[in-house]
């Protein structure tokens, strides 16, 4: 697959299509960065268990073998992407730029369609996203594996901490999610929460924290996380996105802008919650859950079951 001087999403492209060439009936997408765990006990790889859901799950198209990141690689997850696509998946997923997939062929061929760009995306921008698409727009479901662990001896690629061309370029891919309707089946309880990166992941290294409190414009421990950033209204912004890309298609370049500006304001007064001493995990973590019940309330009430309005948080104004 590898092609010199090829952006990814365009070796990922030839992959495809040779794959459909030789007939296949499931294909395998594998991070070359962060290999999967092909090397471990079948009982204990993602990659096993994969291939083995893709035949057995019914009408299932593409399972996604996610990777273990900690919350702050997975910002646009946590506040945009999971809530954002969950009424078209049935399900909220990990990790949209999951790097690690398995596909049968009428995704793989669905995915060739101009519509998702595949060829013209990079390493970086989400050619995961745009397969599990491709998929639920050719009526088919997706699932997810448990989180694999990236090998030791890799090199953990890094991330900015927030990522304006990234979340440019893969936004557009999710809300041309939200013209599509819930699969009819839906695979068992998703195995990921909204908020396990914030409830699992180890507290964000002095680095990170301080880099949080310069892009901010803030010091930690600084109590302005109570008002800055709510005019935001969080998770306004992003139900009306949701609606807007449903009814207004051609215009995606201009509501992902004016997500991306939103969802700025949002980490604005929600970031310094994750670095303030004395501040329980329990509240960013929180007001993430509840902006995504309330996101779903507001969007698709019935697709993941029943949810309630969202309980004010300390980032976030009362309703």
């Amino acid at each position: 697959m590898t092609m010199p001087s090829a952006t990814w999403g365009a070796a990922v492209t030839r992959g495809l299509r040779h794959g459909l060439h030789q007939g296949a009936d499931a294909i395998v997408i594998a991070d070359p960065e962060v290999p999967a765990d092909v090397d471990a006990p079948a009982a204990e790889s993602a990659m096993a268990a994969a291939l083995h859901e893709l035949p057995f799950i019914p009408n299932t198209g593409v399972v996604s073998c996610p990777l273990r990141t900690p919350w702050w690689q997975q910002l646009l997850s946590l506040h945009v992407l999971r809530p954002l696509c969950a009424p078209a998946l049935g399900r909220p997923l990990h990790d949209y730029r999951a790097r690690t997939l398995v596909l049968t062929a009428p995704v793989a061929a669905a995915a060739l369609a101009p519509r998702w760009g595949l060829e013209r995306l990079t390493w970086e921008t989400g050619h995961g996203l745009a397969i599990i698409a491709a998929a639920r727009h050719i009526g088919l479901g997706v699932s997810e594996t448990q989180l694999r662990r990236p090998d030791p001896e890799a090199v953990q690629p890094t991330r900015a901490l927030i990522d304006q061309a990234e979340a440019e370029a893969i936004l557009p891919t999710a809300l041309q999610l939200a013209g599509m309707e819930p699969p009819l089946y839906r695979p068992p309880q998703g195995r990921h929460s909204w908020t396990g990166d914030l409830t699992t992941s180890p507290p964000p290294p002095a680095s990170l924290r301080a880099a949080i409190a310069s892009a901010l414009d803030t010091e930690p421990g600084d109590t302005a996380y109570v008002t800055r950033g709510t005019a935001a209204g969080w998770p306004g912004p992003l139900v009306e996105a949701w609606h807007a890309a449903r009814t207004h298609h051609p215009h995606l370049s201009t509501i992902t802008q004016r997500l991306w500006r939103a969802y700025l304001a949002r980490l604005t007064g929600w970031l310094p919650t994750t670095i303030t001493p004395g501040v329980s995990v329990d509240v960013p973590a929180g007001s993430v859950t509840a902006a995504a019940r309330a996101f779903l309330a507001a969007t698709s009430p019935t697709s993941l079951g029943p949810y309630v309005a969202a309980t004010p948080h300390p980032d976030r104004e009362p309703s």
